[in-house]
Order: structure tokens, then C-alpha cells, then sequence
């Protein structure tokens, strides 16, 4: 602590009390006039330029950082929930036939891929059949952007 805040400090309750001098709100009045004129020399369109690039910046960086979209792995496909699944069955069985005889590959595969009771069969039927097409492409989607990882890593 310097010897200003000690003192002021100390002093806390007489300071609190004093009146301020005749002249203190005038002088505080014409720093803060002062201060606002400075701020208001900057030129507009160097403000305008700068807004323009921060938020330049800003995009760039929600672009950049944004995780990167999945692909559409039921593109050109039925919008029915058969259509999709049997899109998705076909593209396991691509994956199986690229794995060939690796073991671990399969494992993971299998782990990954098989059902016990498909999730097609397990859909209400009373939900529309919209809803439950958008449901299999969500569901299987994430499977096959699984499938794609262990493929490329196992490549590697």
C-alpha cells in the first residue's frame, strides 16, 4: 500500500462527510467535456472501418472454429424409413467388404454396426413417417461417421 491509500484509509469517515470544494463539479464538468471531445475527433469512418473489420474477424473465426459438418450419407435416397435403412445396411456391408480379413478392424466394426433389434423396429407407429425417417438418418448418420472414422484411421 502507498502512502495515499494508508491516508485515505484512515481517514475514510472524514472524507466521506466533507463537503466537496465550490469548484469541484465545474473543473470535474470541464475534464469531462474535454475527455468527450477528444473521443468525438476520431474521425467516422475510422470507427466504421474498424467495426467492419472486427467483425470480418469474427466471422472468420466462427467459420474456422465451427465443427465440421457430417456428411450426407443418404443423399438421392427415399425419405421412408425402409429406404434409409436399407441405404444404411448397404453401406455396412461397403464397409465390411473394405475391412477385409483384419480382425480388429471387424471387431470394432461389429461393435459398432450390429443391432439386436434394429432401431427401425423399434419406432412408434404412431409417429409420422417423416419424423421417423428424420430419426433413422440422425441415428444411422452418426453410425456411418463412425464407420468412416475407424476406416481412415485403420488405412492409416
Amino acid at each position: 500500500m502507498n502512502n495515499w491509500e494508508t491516508y485515505i484509509r484512515q481517514h475514510a469517515a472524514e472524507l466521506d462527510t466533507a463537503p466537496l470544494p465550490e469548484e469541484a463539479e465545474e473543473r470535474f464538468l470541464e475534464r469531462w467535456e474535454a475527455g468527450n471531445a477528444r473521443r468525438v475527433r476520431i474521425p467516422r469512418v475510422r470507427r466504421i472501418v474498424l467495426w467492419c473489420v472486427s467483425a470480418a474477424a469474427a466471422v472468420a473465426l466462427l467459420f474456422l472454429l465451427r465443427p465440421f459438418a457430417s456428411r450426407d450419407w443418404f443423399r438421392g435416397i427415399d425419405n421412408t424409413p425402409e429406404a434409409i435403412y436399407s441405404s444404411y445396411l448397404a453401406q455396412v456391408a461397403d464397409a465390411w467388404e473394405q475391412a477385409g480379413p483384419d480382425e480388429s478392424l471387424s471387431d470394432q466394426l461389429s461393435s459398432l454396426t450390429e443391432e439386436a433389434v434394429p432401431l427401425l423396429e423399434q419406432l412408434p407407429e404412431e409417429l409420422p413417417v417423416e419424423e421417423q425417417a428424420q430419426i433413422l438418418r440422425e441415428y444411422y448418420g452418426s453410425l456411418l461417421d463412425g464407420v468412416d472414422v475407424l476406416l481412415k484411421t485403420h488405412k492409416q
